[in-house]
């Protein structure tokens, strides 16, 4: 069994977590009010791991929508 998960292992296509973490915060200027909800919520459960990024978007004077949503974010992650 474990021959056969380690083989299933490196078949999965690499995953790297600072692209996936540009992609939601691009996502929460989506048209689409669903779309910006889901990024937030899957930016919010990686706990404090996307500060940096969030932060460095946050000095890029985004639109009120997205740094309102930046904001709350950050505020979140300070209380963790």
């Amino acid at each position: 069994a474990s021959t056969l998960l380690r083989e299933r292992i490196r078949q999965l296509p690499p995953f790297d977590v600072h692209e996936r973490i540009e992609a939601l915060i691009a996502q929460l200027d989506s048209d689409k009010f669903p779309v910006r909800q889901q990024a937030t919520e899957a930016l919010e459960k990686l706990g404090r791991l996307p500060d940096p990024a969030l932060r460095k978007h946050l000095r890029r004077k985004p639109s009120l929508e997205v740094r309102q949503r930046l904001e709350t974010l950050l505020e979140r992650m300070d209380k963790l």
